[in-house]
């Protein structure tokens, strides 16, 4: 299961594949944009489908928020917080630009007002968490979250513990034709449940559940699922991927989710089977990650690796983190940094992880930094097929310069204000 945001370039190599071997000034999104951004060549990197929905201000505060997140020292980067400030600010630009148009002409209005598609009548949709304070200190920032416990020793008793052979009905004996993802952990299959029981049920009939089946092989993966499970049942936000239950017998290991029916961000970047996702649609995903990453940075927890394929979408496009690595520092110790053998995706990953394995916080900004110039570009964070120089997303972007509309995903089509998609790369 996989996500992204901005430029339309993926980063699929792993950190530990040959890729390390690429000299990092010569390939990939980050150093694309870097340079594009060095040059004033913003314009150039935008996605051409939201060209025309980014005001000019909005477009600088995006392109430096960018920039700080991919800074190379760590201490320099913003917090979860400041970012979610900053995204905020952003959004509020983008408002006004909105309000503008409005004044402008009704007719032109009435088609930007489309750009921020949810739901008024779900708690957790991303209008309901436009209204969150963003003064709030500590945990009360999210006031409809759960109070998280100081350890997580065991499972959640809020989650069910399936039996394998339930879920082999609610997967119908994990037929391929129900296969929704896969990758070095296993598979991810559909399923259907009962709604208030969560027992088997017939295929279209229920609820739909997301299950995955780890590899019985994968030593990784038996540890990711035991932090999962002791993690995720205590982590209840509505930016967080919500799982329903596990199961554990002999070999088999895996987990059951909440079915995410718009699948993952970077599906709506870099595939030709879905509609271009709008700025305001791609800044309000934005908004719903870095709430669910400021979550778990308050609790002490790291995504290791975030990507642009963590970010999973529900119906109306509310945002939630799943599929990735959580790793746990600090609680007790006073500890800054895990030591970890160096894993997750390259182009993602943070210089000084990829040359210590020392992973903290400021890990996730980089990674958050790559996402949002995906977002706003359009382009993946590594893609081998393109021109040289543009190769490594960090690098072409920071080459850029000033030149926004040069960032922008052509897909866009000029509609964001300008303004407000310069503060959003800003923070990256």
């Amino acid at each position: 299961m996989s996500f992204a945001t901005g430029d339309g370039k993926k980063s699929e190599p792993s950190s530990s594949s040959s890729i390390q071997h690429i000299d990092e000034e010569q390939w990939g999104l980050v150093t694309w944009v870097q340079d594009s951004i060095k040059e004033g060549n913003l314009k150039n990197i935008i996605d051409s489908d939201i060209r025309g929905e980014i005001s000019p201000k909005c477009l600088k505060e995006y392109v430096k928020l960018a920039e700080r997140c991919l800074h190379n020292s760590p201490k320099h980067r913003p917090t979860m917080a400041e970012i979610l400030f900053s995204l905020e600010s952003v959004m509020a630009i983008q408002e006004k630009f909105n309000s503008s148009l409005q004044s402008a002409s009704r007719t032109l209005f009435g088609r930007m007002a489309n750009l921020f598609p949810f739901s008024s009548n779900q708690e957790n949709s991303v209008q309901g968490d436009l209204n969150l304070s963003t003064t709030s200190k500590g945990n009360n920032m999210f006031p409809h979250m759960k109070e998280v416990p100081a350890h997580f020793p065991s499972p959640s008793p809020i989650l069910k513990e399936f039996r394998f052979s339930d879920l082999e009905k609610t997967t119908g004996s994990f037929s391929p034709d129900l296969i929704l993802g896969e990758g070095g952990f296993g598979k991810v299959f559909l399923g259907w449940v009962k709604e208030n029981t969560l027992a088997p049920s017939k295929q279209g009939v229920g609820i739909a559940v997301a299950v995955k089946r780890l590899n019985k092989e994968s030593v990784q993966g038996a540890a990711e699922w035991q932090a999962e499970v002791n993690f995720l049942g205590h982590l209840a936000h509505p930016n967080i991927i919500r799982l329903l239950g596990y199961c554990r017998e002999e070999l088999e290991h895996l987990l059951v989710y909440e079915y995410m029916s718009n699948k993952s961000f970077d599906r709506f970047l870099f595939s030709d089977i879905a509609e271009p996702l709008s700025w305001g649609t791609r800044l309000l995903i934005m908004l719903g990650a870095v709430r669910g990453m400021t979550h778990l940075h308050s609790n002490n927890i790291v995504s290791r690796g975030l990507k642009s394929s963590d970010i999973l979408l529900d119906k109306d496009f509310n945002a939630k983190l799943g599929g990735f690595g959580l790793v746990r520092f600090g609680s007790e110790t006073g500890e800054t940094h895990v030591s970890t053998r160096v894993m997750g995706t390259y182009c993602y990953a943070a210089p000084e992880y990829n040359a210590t394995g020392h992973l903290t916080a400021k890990c996730d900004i980089y990674g958050l930094g790559v996402v949002l110039l995906v977002s706003i570009t359009g382009r993946k964070a590594l893609d081998l097929q393109g021109p040289e120089e543009e190769v490594i997303l960090v690098k072409w972007a920071t080459s850029v310069g000033s030149n926004i509309k040069k960032i922008m995903d052509p897909r866009l089509e000029g509609k964001y204000p300008l303004d407000g998609a310069s503060e959003y790369v800003a923070v990256a």
